[in-house]
């Protein structure tokens, strides 16, 4: 395969069995699974594979390599050709007219290469180098190796006799798949504690996103392709459970290695261009191992197997990513970095559809899944809470200046707060989560329907500002390139372990795939505001305890009374009634133009329920005739109030859809009546019987007293 001349280095035996595979596996991942805190590997591996080495005379030596050659080989053709792209490659190869490539190495070695050999071994090579990297992984040599693999792939699409052997070939597919499974168990039980600051962050992070991404280069381009073969190889379950582990810890890594660079800042130890190189390298690895997740999961069957799982769903493997992506925080030294919080925020956006993929599953319920497990029900409410937090800034916060619309493309920002409320239109919807949303996301309902008119149907009624929203969460695929990913972490890693600060160029800009937006995308906040109204004020008797049926709307009224109906707050104005009026009013602005929309946006029923709220909050709030009797001025803001809302009705009845609307609620309201009708009627017959049998008793009674 590969022939060194005067390299000086001695062979050594590869103490590794391959048959041992399936073991490992299955002990690091029940090890790794019973521990939250990283650990080091058990002895029991390197043990084993002294035995092995004592012993071993050459099975899979014979498999590496052929006989004659040294099993250093591939120690020296990784090193060697791991930073030749597969473009440098193929231009090789096209001189020598063959799969055998000639080159010098960095001390004047000349290596002759056996692309196909090498091909072929690869895998079997450096999961053999996972396995006996003990307690010290060599997380480059890993990165170089996976490196050199993506590009032999690369390389195979115009080589059939590679591709032959590469792609083809089920042999090589089932090892990519042990290897990538393998890779990740042994990288989520990495001992982590105290080395984040370091270069483990960003070579750890690059590890686990060009592994993940071998799938793609070997099995299929298409991730629900993926999906499959992973579900039916028989160790899919060891490969869910170690992916969302590790990537959880990387999530982890990040955070310690941007306060670490914060610190460096400060003390004047780097610059920010390289501080925000090093951050951006690992972010970026981040992004693209949780992108891949996102992808599997959209497969049905994929995101079934996930719920599945206990330790994913139960036990709450699941709820620990997306909460860690979810507490990622860029310091404050990098808050003018507009690619960290591009990066942040695409992250986190995909985190949260991650989220929403397991709640919209029609074959189990995740949330009551989770809220059997006290411990699970923890993480979701913390997770709950998270969500909340950016439920506040899509309600409230304002919009991103965005000077150049194409400029915007470089750095999209993802639908980190659509994807937010979408969730908390969910949670809210549900009995075990729905009073804790309810109690937290009151206050910023309150404030949105008090602020002025105008800025209020700017934002929430198809204006310029719900327009520049809508611009500024442009959604997108991070196009990730292994091989750039790889260089670019090592090099950053470099970087880190020197240092010291030294001038270099930056890194490549990352690609993307955008997504157009939808013609519709103004009126996405409009609708889902509408059902967050719908869901708290909704009441179910079969799910809700009979005490909570008007919660929504006293707790609401507190906080408005708490909020912007206190004379102290920002957007009290100038009088109580005033304020009242102007709230009452918000809400049938934004009633109005949902009632526009198509029933695809906001359907009936929600916007019965608003229509209900708003009813019953003008006459818990709005001053009525006999409240402002004797103060004329608050009788002329009633009286003007009164008649806006009846004018507004009068329109609404040249409305198709408002009545239809009426009509199904005079439906509806005709069969609550008889059912309440029907359940009084029972109650009396059974009274009535009970009365009868009573008397039948007595009756009785008195002829056994006689």
């Amino acid at each position: 395969m590969l022939n060194v001349e005067n390299t000086g280095v001695e062979g050594e035996d590869n103490p590794y069995d391959i048959l041992e595979v399936d073991q490992v596996l299955e002990s690091h991942s029940k090890r790794f699974r019973r521990r939250e805190s990283d650990q080091e590997f058990s002895p029991a591996l390197e043990q084993s594979n002294r035995r092995k080495k004592a012993k071993q005379t050459g099975g899979f030596r014979e498999e590496m390599a052929p006989r004659g050659t040294n099993v250093i080989d591939e120690f020296v053709a990784v090193e060697e050709l791991h930073a030749l792209s597969p473009k440098d490659m193929s231009s090789l190869l096209q001189e020598e007219e063959s799969l055998v490539l000639k080159l010098s190495s960095a001390k004047g070695v000349i290596l002759t290469v056996d692309v196909e050999k090498l091909a072929s071994c690869l895998p079997l090579h450096l999961m053999a180098c996972v396995a006996s990297s003990s307690n010290e992984p060599r997380l480059r040599y890993w990165l170089r190796s996976v490196r050199l693999l993506h590009t032999l792939s690369s390389l195979a699409h115009g080589y059939p006799k590679l591709a032959q052997v590469l792609l083809q070939d089920v042999k090589i597919r089932m090892q990519i798949l042990d290897l990538v499974t393998y890779m990740l168990v042994v990288l989520a039980n990495m001992e982590q504690e105290g080395r984040g600051g370091g270069f483990i962050a960003v070579l750890h992070a690059a590890s686990v996103a060009c592994s993940l991404y071998l799938l793609m280069a070997f099995i299929s381009h298409d991730w629900l392709d993926i999906a499959h073969v992973l579900l039916d190889h028989p160790k899919v379950d060891v490969f869910m459970d170690a992916a969302f582990d590790v990537v959880k810890r990387d999530i982890v890594l990040l955070q310690v290695k941007l306060r670490s660079l914060s610190i460096k800042l400060s003390a004047k130890k780097t610059t920010f261009e390289s501080a925000e190189r090093v951050a951006q390298v690992t972010a970026l690895q981040c992004e693209a191992s949780l992108q891949v997740l996102q992808h599997l999961c959209v497969a049905p069957n994929f995101r079934d197997q996930v719920l599945g799982h206990k330790e994913l769903c139960k036990n709450g493997g699941i709820l620990k990513l997306v909460l860690a992506v979810l507490k990622l925080q860029l310091p404050p030294v990098f808050s003018n970095s507009k690619s960290l919080k591009a990066t942040f925020s695409r992250s986190k956006a995909k985190a949260l559809v991650m989220m929403l993929t397991f709640c919209e599953s029609e074959q189990c319920s995740f949330l009551d899944e989770v809220a059997a497990e006290p411990n699970a029900m923890q993480l979701a409410e913390q997770v709950a809470h998270e969500v909340l937090l950016l439920v506040k800034g899509a309600l409230l916060e304002d919009p991103r200046l965005i000077e150049d619309e194409e400029e915007e493309k470089k750095n999209p920002m993802g639908f980190m707060h659509i994807t937010s409320l979408r969730l908390a239109d969910i949670f809210s919807d549900d009995s075990n989560f729905r009073n804790l949303v309810m109690d937290q996301i009151a206050p910023d309902l309150a404030s949105v329907l008090a602020v002025h008119p105008t800025k209020f149907q700017e934002r929430w009624c198809g204006g310029p500002v719900a327009r520049e929203l809508a611009v500024g969460e442009q959604d997108a695929s991070l196009i990730f390139d292994p091989f750039e990913a790889a260089g670019d972490a090592m090099a950053a890693a470099a970087k880190v372990g020197a240092g010291v600060c030294v001038q270099e160029e930056p890194c490549n800009p990352p690609d993307f795939q955008i997504i157009p937006l939808a013609a519709t995308a103004h009126q996405t906040r409009a609708a889902l505001l509408v059902k967050l109204f719908a869901n708290f004020f909704c009441f179910n008797a079969e799910v809700c305890p009979a005490d909570e049926k008007d919660r929504f709307m006293h707790t609401f009224l507190r906080y408005l009374r708490e909020g912007p109906l206190n004379p102290s707050h920002p957007l009290f104005f100038l009088s109580y009634e005033r304020t009242a009026v102007r709230i009452c009013e918000n809400l049938h602005t934004l009633y109005d133009y949902v009632l526009t929309l198509t029933s695809d946006t906001v359907v009936d029923d929600d916007l019965v329920l608003v229509s209900d709220f708003a009813e019953a909050l003008h006459h818990q709030m709005c001053p009525s005739s006999v409240s402002v009797a004797d103060a004329p001025l608050m009788s002329f803001v009633r009286d003007g109030h009164e008649q806006k809302l009846l004018q507004w009705k009068n329109e609404r009845e040249q409305s198709e859809r408002w009545n239809r609307l009426e009509q199904s609620r005079q439906s509806g309201n005709d069969e609550m009546a008889g059912a309440e009708v029907a359940v009084q009627a029972s109650n009396e017959s059974k009274k009535t019987e009970m009365d009868e049998l009573v008397k039948d008793n007595k009756r009785v009674g008195l002829s056994l007293g006689e």
